[in-house]
């Protein structure tokens, strides 16, 4: 009697079901800088491989898979950021350091307020120009 094996199915992030190849083919792309490496790493050809890019429900969870991973590096430079300025005080306080290094301390301070400023106001634009169009519709 032959007995064939099913292929091991499971739960994508987005709820839908992938085959193992795929989950490992998903896997594969996060850690591998060209589509040719990912299929090495995955065991499936470069061909099966840009096939399935084409798939919309593969694509969406690759899509997932990188905006978890982004939200996760978020998480850790907001985590950083703190330090970070904190270092940058210590440095323009520090009347042990150069006052050159001091003046390009206070000036890192002020462009990532001025660029952290401009987003700021850029995204609260956004906003209303989007809660207008809803308005609108």
């Amino acid at each position: 009697m032959i007995q064939t094996r099913s292929p091991q199915i499971e739960m994508s992030h987005n709820g839908s079901l992938l085959n193992h190849k795929k989950q490992r083919a998903l896997n594969a792309l996060m850690i591998s800088p060209t589509i040719e490496e990912a299929a090495i790493q995955s065991g499936v050809s470069r061909r099966t491989l840009t096939r399935w890019l084409q798939d919309d429900s593969f694509r969406l969870e690759l899509k997932n898979i990188e905006n978890e991973v982004i939200e996760a590096n978020v998480r850790k430079i907001l985590c950083l950021a703190n330090l970070a300025i904190d270092t940058l005080r210590n440095i323009m306080e520090d009347q042990n350091v150069s006052p050159n290094t001091r003046r390009a301390s206070a000036r890192d301070v002020l462009l990532y307020f001025t660029q952290l400023s401009e987003i700021r106001s850029l995204n609260e634009r956004l906003s209303f120009l989007e809660m207008k169009e809803e308005e609108d519709d």
